[in-house]
């Protein structure tokens, strides 16, 4: 897996028009799961784009060591993969 390149701009956005937020990838047009509060969605985001589009492996082992590490941001569920 290659390191993103921090100084580039996002390849995904939250849409959050309706009751639920969710992250959108502008690559391969994943769409995350429902989610009440925005930076819930946006971590959605930010873990697609570090694994990957369409690497649902590489996006688990990140979930995994996050609730491995009882980390504060958390996700509750995994992501949608398309």
């Amino acid at each position: 897996m290659t390191s993103p390149d921090l100084g580039a701009e996002p390849t995904w956005r939250v849409d959050d028009g309706h009751r639920f937020a969710h992250a959108m990838c502008l690559e391969c047009h994943w769409r995350g799961p429902g989610r009440r509060a925005r930076e819930t969605a946006r971590q959605d985001g930010r873990l697609h784009a570090l694994a990957g589009c369409g690497d649902d492996v590489a996006l688990r082992e990140l979930y995994s060591g996050l609730q491995d590490a009882g980390g504060a941001a958390r996700p509750t569920a995994q992501p949608q993969i398309a």
